[in-house]
Protein backbone atom coordinates (compact mmCIF):
# COMPACT_ATOMS: atom_id res chain seq x y z
CA UNK A 1 0.00 0.00 0.00
CA UNK A 2 2.97 2.33 0.62
CA UNK A 3 3.96 1.99 -3.05
CA UNK A 4 0.50 3.12 -4.15
CA UNK A 5 0.56 6.08 -1.77
CA UNK A 6 3.99 7.07 -3.04
CA UNK A 7 2.84 6.89 -6.66
CA UNK A 8 -0.31 8.84 -5.81
CA UNK A 9 1.81 11.53 -4.12
CA UNK A 10 4.05 11.75 -7.19
CA UNK A 11 0.97 12.02 -9.40
CA UNK A 12 -0.45 14.83 -7.27
CA UNK A 13 2.86 16.72 -7.41
CA UNK A 14 3.10 16.32 -11.18
CA UNK A 15 -0.54 17.33 -11.64
CA UNK A 16 -0.04 20.51 -9.58
CA UNK A 17 3.12 21.35 -11.56
CA UNK A 18 1.39 20.81 -14.91
CA UNK A 19 -1.68 22.83 -13.94
CA UNK A 20 0.32 25.75 -12.54
CA UNK A 21 2.71 25.76 -15.51
CA UNK A 22 -0.15 25.51 -18.01
CA UNK A 23 -2.20 28.34 -16.54
CA UNK A 24 0.34 30.68 -14.89
CA UNK A 25 3.77 29.60 -16.16
CA UNK A 26 5.99 31.49 -18.61
CA UNK A 27 4.37 29.71 -21.56
CA UNK A 28 0.96 29.48 -19.93
CA UNK A 29 -2.45 30.85 -20.75
CA UNK A 30 -2.10 33.91 -18.51
CA UNK A 31 1.17 34.99 -20.20
CA UNK A 32 -0.29 34.20 -23.64
CA UNK A 33 -3.28 36.48 -23.00
CA UNK A 34 -1.01 39.32 -21.90
CA UNK A 35 1.17 38.89 -24.99
CA UNK A 36 -1.92 38.78 -27.18
CA UNK A 37 -3.10 42.13 -25.76
CA UNK A 38 0.35 43.62 -26.39
CA UNK A 39 0.29 42.30 -29.95
CA UNK A 40 -3.07 44.00 -30.55
CA UNK A 41 -1.72 47.31 -29.22
CA UNK A 42 1.34 47.03 -31.45
CA UNK A 43 -0.74 46.08 -34.49
CA UNK A 44 -2.99 49.09 -33.97
CA UNK A 45 0.03 51.37 -33.65
CA UNK A 46 1.64 49.89 -36.78
CA UNK A 47 -1.57 50.55 -38.74
CA UNK A 48 -1.58 54.19 -37.59
CA UNK A 49 2.08 54.64 -38.53
CA UNK A 50 1.45 52.97 -41.90
CA UNK A 51 -1.35 55.46 -42.63
CA UNK A 52 1.00 58.32 -41.72
CA UNK A 53 3.67 56.80 -43.98
CA UNK A 54 1.20 56.54 -46.88
CA UNK A 55 0.24 60.20 -46.41
CA UNK A 56 3.88 61.27 -46.36
CA UNK A 57 4.65 59.26 -49.50
CA UNK A 58 1.73 60.93 -51.34
CA UNK A 59 2.85 64.40 -50.21
CA UNK A 60 6.44 63.64 -51.22
CA UNK A 61 5.40 62.52 -54.70
CA UNK A 62 3.15 65.57 -55.06
CA UNK A 63 6.00 67.89 -54.04
CA UNK A 64 8.32 66.25 -56.56
CA UNK A 65 5.93 66.39 -59.52
CA UNK A 66 3.03 68.84 -59.09
CA UNK A 67 3.90 72.51 -59.63
CA UNK A 68 0.61 73.69 -58.10
CA UNK A 69 1.32 71.86 -54.84
CA UNK A 70 4.86 73.22 -54.74
CA UNK A 71 3.55 76.76 -55.26
CA UNK A 72 0.87 76.33 -52.61
CA UNK A 73 3.33 75.02 -50.03
CA UNK A 74 5.79 77.80 -50.84
CA UNK A 75 3.08 80.47 -50.37
CA UNK A 76 2.13 78.89 -47.03
CA UNK A 77 5.77 79.23 -46.00
CA UNK A 78 5.76 82.91 -47.01
CA UNK A 79 7.59 82.72 -50.35
CA UNK A 80 6.41 84.86 -53.28
CA UNK A 81 7.38 85.30 -56.93
CA UNK A 82 9.56 88.18 -57.99
CA UNK A 83 7.45 91.23 -58.61
CA UNK A 84 4.59 90.07 -56.39
CA UNK A 85 3.68 92.08 -53.34
CA UNK A 86 2.63 90.44 -50.11
CA UNK A 87 -0.32 91.98 -48.32
CA UNK A 88 -1.07 90.70 -44.83
CA UNK A 89 -4.50 91.33 -43.41
CA UNK A 90 -4.75 91.48 -39.67
CA UNK A 91 -7.45 89.40 -38.00
CA UNK A 92 -7.20 86.54 -40.46
CA UNK A 93 -5.27 83.59 -39.20
CA UNK A 94 -2.54 82.07 -41.29
CA UNK A 95 -2.60 78.38 -42.04
CA UNK A 96 1.07 78.10 -41.23
CA UNK A 97 3.25 75.10 -41.78
CA UNK A 98 1.45 71.79 -41.56
CA UNK A 99 2.97 69.52 -38.98
CA UNK A 100 2.77 65.84 -39.68
CA UNK A 101 1.75 63.37 -37.04
CA UNK A 102 4.72 61.17 -36.23
CA UNK A 103 2.82 58.46 -34.41
CA UNK A 104 3.17 57.64 -30.75
CA UNK A 105 5.61 55.67 -28.67
CA UNK A 106 4.18 52.43 -27.35
CA UNK A 107 5.75 51.26 -24.13
CA UNK A 108 4.94 47.67 -23.36
CA UNK A 109 4.75 46.44 -19.81
CA UNK A 110 6.50 43.29 -18.74
CA UNK A 111 4.20 40.31 -18.65
CA UNK A 112 3.48 38.64 -15.33
CA UNK A 113 3.87 34.92 -14.83
CA UNK A 114 5.10 32.34 -12.34
CA UNK A 115 8.63 31.24 -13.15
CA UNK A 116 9.30 27.68 -14.24
CA UNK A 117 11.40 27.08 -11.14
CA UNK A 118 8.56 28.26 -8.89
CA UNK A 119 6.15 25.90 -10.69
CA UNK A 120 8.52 22.99 -10.07
CA UNK A 121 9.01 23.94 -6.42
CA UNK A 122 5.24 24.18 -5.94
CA UNK A 123 4.76 20.74 -7.50
CA UNK A 124 7.50 19.27 -5.29
CA UNK A 125 6.00 20.85 -2.16
CA UNK A 126 2.59 19.38 -3.05
CA UNK A 127 4.27 15.99 -3.54
CA UNK A 128 5.88 16.21 -0.09
CA UNK A 129 2.68 17.47 1.51
CA UNK A 130 0.55 14.70 0.03
CA UNK A 131 3.17 12.08 0.93
CA UNK A 132 3.18 13.37 4.50
CA UNK A 133 -0.61 13.34 4.69
CA UNK A 134 -0.79 9.82 3.29
CA UNK A 135 1.90 8.67 5.74
CA UNK A 136 0.08 10.20 8.70
CA UNK A 137 -3.25 8.72 7.68
CA UNK A 138 -1.53 5.36 7.26
CA UNK A 139 -0.23 5.52 10.83
CA UNK A 140 -3.69 6.34 12.18
CA UNK A 141 -5.26 3.48 10.31
CA UNK A 142 -2.57 1.04 11.52
CA UNK A 143 -3.17 2.14 15.10
CA UNK A 144 -6.92 1.68 14.70
CA UNK A 145 -6.55 -1.77 13.19
CA UNK A 146 -4.56 -3.14 16.09
CA UNK A 147 -7.31 -2.75 18.72
CA UNK A 148 -9.85 -4.15 16.30
CA UNK A 149 -7.60 -7.10 15.55
CA UNK A 150 -7.25 -7.76 19.27
CA UNK A 151 -11.00 -7.43 19.76
CA UNK A 152 -11.72 -9.80 16.90
CA UNK A 153 -9.34 -12.36 18.31
CA UNK A 154 -11.11 -12.06 21.66
CA UNK A 155 -14.48 -12.72 20.03
CA UNK A 156 -13.14 -15.71 18.16
CA UNK A 157 -11.91 -17.24 21.41
CA UNK A 158 -15.36 -17.10 23.04
CA UNK A 159 -17.18 -18.73 20.18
Amino acid sequence: MNYVKFLLSISIGILVYVLVATFAGPDGIWAYNQLSEQKNVLSTNVEKVQKINDTLILDHRALENDVGIITSKARNLGFIYEGEKLVKISGISEKGVSVYDTGSIVKLEEISFISEQSCKILGFVCFLLSLTIFSLTGLKSKNRLKPMAVASSVFTQYK
